[in-house]
């Protein structure tokens, strides 16, 4: 079934009454569904399955996702120019909340290379990078694009050396797990030091009253690029730009936080949810200090 907009109400009553076994969704969505508060009126219990994709899910989310619907969560990781998949990572992995370090971890990993694809994490020279070094995703297989339309300078510049060369930054583990950094052109340069927007705003996500959250830079004579938070709150819930500045202190290094924080009623998303660090970014720079 495909929803045309994402009304919670009708979802779920499609749900109970088609006995839907799947969801996919974005994950800022399932931020949404766990707030929703008729959540409880619908009978949801054929689902065996949530999926999600196209951004990472933030560890403590997920965490109270799996605490309310069950180990059900599985992720992909993709993009159009190798569609639908490169990496899956497998429920029994997803949803592993104890035991050893080196596998618990692995509820932050997307996963590893299907079975149709080769997926590597290389340095800017093409070589594969070590165990907890951050490089590129590339990618290849039958499933990655010949090219982009009528512009081969772009296809030269991503099919580089027989591999799709995603944009999207990653570490690798010595079993082949991957977890995304950030993308490429999304990092933050402040003060000379690099910040990857998701781990700031994983550290948002952890607070009780945010709702979403979205980091950004924003040009800065002093620092090159300052580091900025758009956050949008739960219904009901207070919180200050003090308060979660100070938060993220208490829980990342000092150059990785907000040095301001923006608060909207909503973060700009596409229509299938997904944040558009863009359209904020602009929208943040139009937003007197």
């Amino acid at each position: 079934m495909i929803v045309r907009r994402f009304d919670f109400h009708e979802i779920l009553k499609s749900v109970e009454k088609e006995r839907v076994t799947h969801v996919n969704m974005v994950p800022v969505l399932f931020s949404w569904l766990l707030n929703f508060p008729d959540l409880h009126k619908y009978d949801i219990s054929s689902i065996v399955y949530f999926t999600y994709a196209g951004a990472p899910m933030p560890e403590d989310l997920l965490r109270r996702c799996i605490a309310r619907f069950g180990p059900i969560f599985e992720q992909g990781y993709g993009l159009t120019e190798a569609a639908p998949l490169a990496t899956m990572l497998r429920r029994e992995d997803q949803c592993r909340l104890e035991g050893p370090p080196e596998l618990v971890r692995r509820i932050n990993s997307c996963g590893r290379e299907t079975f149709v694809t080769e997926v590597m994490v290389v340095d800017e020279e093409d070589r594969p990078v070590k165990p907890g070094e951050i490089g590129e995703i590339v990618v290849r297989g039958k499933n990655v694009m010949k090219g982009y339309w009528k512009d081969p300078e772009l296809t030269a510049q991503a099919l580089r050396n027989g591999w799709l060369h995603t944009g999207d930054l990653a570490t690798v583990d010595e079993y082949g797990y991957i977890y995304i950094v950030d993308r490429k052109h999304d990092m933050i340069i402040t003060g000379g030091e690099n910040v990857y927007p998701y781990e700031v705003e994983r550290v948002l996500y952890e607070h009780p009253a945010v709702l979403e959250a979205a980091v950004v830079g924003l040009p800065s004579e002093k620092w090159g690029e300052e580091v900025t938070a758009a956050v949008a709150l739960k219904e009901g819930m207070e919180a200050t730009e003090e308060e979660l500045i100070a938060f993220c202190k208490e829980r990342i290094a000092g150059y990785k936080c907000p040095k301001r924080v923006v608060f909207m009623k909503s973060i700009p998303k596409t229509p299938i949810g997904k944040i558009l660090r863009r359209q904020v970014r602009e929208e943040l720079k139009q937003t007197p200090s």
